[in-house]
């Protein structure tokens, strides 16, 4: 092999830990890019090669296409220090490619931390996709840091208002993060909830002894109602605001209906007590964030050179060392992919298919209903109209579809 050319970037020195945290939190944030870094060198390695690597390590199991090995690497891991790119030809071959080894940095911070991570992930069940979310945020704080962010400072402080993470943590605005660390059980609210008209604010409390399983939908609403008889049922009370932050709602009457409806159900109850009129959210740290808090300790440690650096490589060599070491990395990948928003969706040849299907079967069918069946529809049928395939007719204010044959 004939290296044309190497390149790397500088990592952020021992000082800025918080550029040393954007960094490495943006390598961990999925599974399969820790896994990357993982099986990568001082060889430089393909992207096909790379995936050959993680899949002679992980063995059966789901692994995606070459080409988003190679995105890992030329989009996240090289912009952030811990890869080289190289441009390389191989013997024989005119054609030049881009192959990735690992820097200096990738071995000395990356390779722990992306073992500490992946056992983390299997250990608890938990990608760290739902911890950190994704890296493809604006600022120069991104997704994984921010997260942390604002789980440190509710550990620091015991509690804050939405109003007070956002100055606390620097941030414009917590609330994305916040609802999403909600979802997965690491912060609580505590809402006053809003007053209107001196009325004084709602309340809906879960019965308890009666079966979330037996709940049913609410307006057609089949995954929103489970998921806000779920909120309901694991916090046992809960005002209108507060579900509308945790299950990311802009309409407040729509939850406010489902709750109603689960009242008739026989669910739930509803209260009211009086307050003022102002509208206060404060969010707790739950017992469930200690363990990714350790983890992120462990990290810093790792960072700014409070573990040896032979330490630190223990961390690595005991990892990959392990008989469940290749267990451990399936095991991490598929909890991801069962939670990737990218890994997840089906191919829109296979979805085409299926919503034509669909609409053969029940010409003139709205929507809301297909949503039943087919998540974040609208953009696909919105493509199908435009190429003719199908077409839409309004009905009053309603949208029904129709296949063009």
């Amino acid at each position: 092999m004939e290296i044309i050319s190497h390149e790397e970037r500088p990592f952020p020195p021992v000082e800025d830990l918080e550029g040393r945290l954007n960094s490495v939190f943006n390598i961990v944030n999925t599974e399969l890019k820790s896994a990357t870094l993982l099986v990568l060198d001082d060889s430089p390695a393909e992207a096909s090669e790379i995936r050959a690597r993680v899949r002679e390590v992980a063995g059966t199991g789901y692994l995606p296409r070459p080409s988003v090995f190679g995105d890992y690497c030329h989009h996240t891991l090289f912009p952030i220090s811990v890869v080289a790119e190289e441009t390389v030809r191989r013997e024989g071959v005119e054609d030049i490619c881009l192959a990735y080894s690992l820097t200096e940095a990738g071995k000395r911070y990356g390779r722990p931390v992306v073992s500490l991570a992946l056992q983390y992930a299997v250990e608890n069940n938990l990608s760290l996709y739902q911890v950190l979310g994704p890296t493809g945020t604006r600022g120069k704080i991104r997704s994984p840091l921010a997260r942390i962010k604002i789980l440190k400072q509710l550990n620091k402080k015991g509690e804050l208002r939405r109003i007070d993470l956002d100055n606390e943590t620097g941030l414009n605005s917590t609330q994305v993060a916040t609802n999403e660390l909600g979802r997965i059980g690491f912060i609580d609210y505590s809402s006053t909830g809003e007053s209107q008209k001196g009325k004084g604010i709602i309340v809906y409390r879960w019965i308890a002894g009666t079966n979330h399983d037996e709940v049913k939908p609410v307006n057609w609403q089949k995954d929103l109602t489970e998921r806000a008889a779920e909120l309901l049922r694991d916090r046992k009370a809960i005002t209108i605001p507060e579900a509308n932050e945790l299950l990311n709602q802009r309409n407040p009457n729509i939850i406010s209906h489902i709750y109603s409806g689960l009242v008739k159900q026989g669910f739930a109850i509803r209260e009211e007590g009086f307050t003022g009129r102002k509208f206060q959210s404060r969010a707790t740290l739950r017992e469930e964030a200690r363990s990714f808090l350790e983890f992120e300790n462990q990290v810093e440690k790792i960072l700014i050179h409070q573990l040896s650096e032979q330490d630190a490589q223990d961390i690595y060599l005991e990892f990959i060392a392990k008989p469940s070491y290749r267990e451990v990395l399936r095991r991490a990948i598929e909890i991801y992919r069962r939670v990737s928003p990218h890994l997840t969706q089906k191919p829109f040849e296979i979805l085409k298919e299926e919503i034509l299907e669909l609409l053969r079967k029940s010409p003139g069918m709205r929507p809301s209903e297909m949503k039943r069946t087919h998540k974040n529809i609208q953009p696909n049928l919105t493509g199908l109209v435009k190429s003719g395939t199908i077409r839409v007719e309004k009905q009053g204010r309603e949208a029904r579809y129709y296949v063009n044959e």
